[in-house]
């Protein structure tokens, strides 16, 4: 039995693959960003600096993509979590909770998930450029 082909139809897969990770990259950074963006509206607001502070990262693990959304300051977890008792230096606080790392997912998880079907929709190659995101 001769297989005629083969090589090709390997490549072709291959780069089809090839192709289809990299959308999916492009999916989740996209939809990072949106999130990121959500985040953003509805995060407490005193002086903006908390807000500019988030930000999205995107990383490749095991050939999986990753969208990474948060925030490098310290007092991130008390705003989103609250905090009761003494903190380091001895003050006492009682701060509520205003979360809106949760509720920014929950309010829009079909729009990100539209976001993340449309990049491989056939109908939609528009949306798919290429190049570093």
């Amino acid at each position: 039995m001769e297989v005629i082909g083969l090589s090709e139809t390997l490549a072709a897969i291959q780069q089809e693959l090839n192709k289809k990770a990299q959308q999916a990259k492009v999916a989740v950074k996209l939809a990072g960003n949106e999130y990121k963006t959500d985040v953003q509206k509805i995060a407490p607001y005193k002086t903006g600096t908390y807000r500019r502070s988030i930000h999205v990262q995107t990383i490749d693990e095991n050939g999986q993509a990753y969208a990474l959304v948060g925030t490098d300051l310290p007092y991130g977890k008390r705003l989103e979590f609250g905090f009761v008792g003494p903190d380091s230096l001895g003050r006492i606080f009682n701060q509520a909770p205003r979360p809106h790392f949760r509720p920014a997912l929950d309010l829009n998880r079909e729009k990100y998930l539209r976001i993340m079907k449309g990049t491989f929709d056939r109908n939609s190659e528009e949306m798919f450029v290429e190049g570093s995101y």
